[in-house]
């Protein structure tokens, strides 16, 4: 959602090429070129690619397409004289003042609110459908998309923008969908409303851009209309 509310960002393109390669037949070159290419527009594009290619791709494909991300970082490395304390200062620490680590500690809240917003009451839904694969012995199934969804929350720990970087891993989201969509004949009724109202719930739930150095990020959204009368509410608490 966040790439709605603030428009021009890259992840966009990598968001839609992991897309392509969940939904057209590619051969083993395809999808090669489609891993350098979420690199090359996103260095947060690891994070999300490593849990897809171990759990998503052919197992002869999987060490080359791991060496395209080991060989990008190694790129990256270089490009600060190989040292590693300065490329992580680069990205952890914000205005050259607090690293986001000690931002952590200081207000674990707004990093929670963070990475809940990236997917809102759809982290229900998540829990959910894990829950329902581990009970069903489908339990590689669910280790993958607990993989796909919860590696790239670890982008928290290094990039202030918590929401946005949280919700790399949309693809096990919408694997998730896929899933419930999937068995909601088998379900029973009392599934069928706590996840469906979940979604309906998510609609009306303003989204919120969590700036983790940046706290009135999650007070002052310009929102407008019903939201605005929403956040209001959520406001006055």
């Amino acid at each position: 959602m966040t790439d709605f509310l603030w428009p021009g960002y890259v992840e966009q393109l990598t968001f839609i090429l992991i897309l392509l390669m969940a939904c057209i037949p590619m051969n083993h070159q395809a999808r090669l070129a489609a891993v350098a290419l979420c690199m090359a527009n996103h260095e947060a594009s690891g994070f999300a690619l490593i849990p897809i290619i171990f759990f998503c791709f052919p197992r002869r494909e999987i060490n080359q397409a791991l060496f395209v991300i080991i060989l990008y970082f190694g790129i990256w490395l270089a490009s600060y004289g190989l040292n590693f304390y300065n490329l992580l200062s680069a990205h952890s620490v914000v205005n050259n003042k607090e690293s986001i680590t000690q931002l952590l500690i200081n207000s674990p809240g707004l990093a929670i609110a963070g990475t809940f917003f990236s997917y809102k009451l759809f982290w229900i839904i998540f829990l959910y459908v894990v829950w329902m694969l581990w009970h069903q012995k489908d339990r590689l199934t669910a280790v993958a998309i607990l993989s796909i969804v919860l590696i790239p929350t670890f982008l928290i720990f290094v990039a202030a923008d918590t929401t946005r970087v949280a919700g790399f891993g949309i693809l096990g989201m919408l694997i998730i969908l896929c899933i419930l969509i999937d068995e909601y004949s088998q379900s029973p009724k009392p599934s069928h409303r706590l996840a469906f109202t979940s979604i309906y719930a998510n609609i009306i739930i303003p989204s919120y851009p969590v700036i983790f150095d940046y706290p009135p990020s999650l007070l002052t959204y310009p929102y407008r209309g019903l939201y605005q009368l929403i956040h209001s509410v959520f406001h006055s608490f």
